[in-house]
């Protein structure tokens, strides 16, 4: 299980030294389970991929698609949290939907590739 924090990290420890709990106002923790059942418990209805290409991805970028599918867990519970607690709008209503697309985009492996020096900008003279 990880734990991560939101704005004001430093200040909310200081309040809060064992950091199991939010303190005040916008700060809060949300524990995320990193396991590989945890991590692959999404539906994919809305990607452009399957669960087994999501499996290849973590088998092949373990570190980097791991911390990928950590954060759109976390964007999933920003997002139940936005539904519950905020008034509806139109702006939380897009917000929502670019939380919902960032979310897939980093479940679909988008971002999980390491480029290698072949792929790294030339310098020119």
């Amino acid at each position: 299980m990880t734990m991560m924090l939101t704005a004001n990290e430093a200040a909310s420890r200081a309040e809060s030294p064992d950091a199991t709990r939010p303190c005040s106002g916008q700060t809060y923790w949300a524990l995320v389970d990193r396991s590989d059942e945890a991590l692959l418990d999404f539906s994919t209805e809305t990607l452009e991929h399957d669960l087994d290409h999501a499996r290849k991805l973590l088998a092949e970028h373990p570190e980097t698609y791991r911390n990928q599918l950590a954060i759109a867990r976390f964007l999933d519970g920003w997002i139940a949290r936005i539904v519950h607690d905020a008034q509806p709008c139109r702006f939380n209503e897009g917000f929502i939907q670019a939380l919902v697309e960032m979310s897939g985009h980093l479940r679909d492996g988008d971002f999980a590739v390491e480029l290698g020096d072949e792929h790294q900008p030339r310098r020119v003279s």
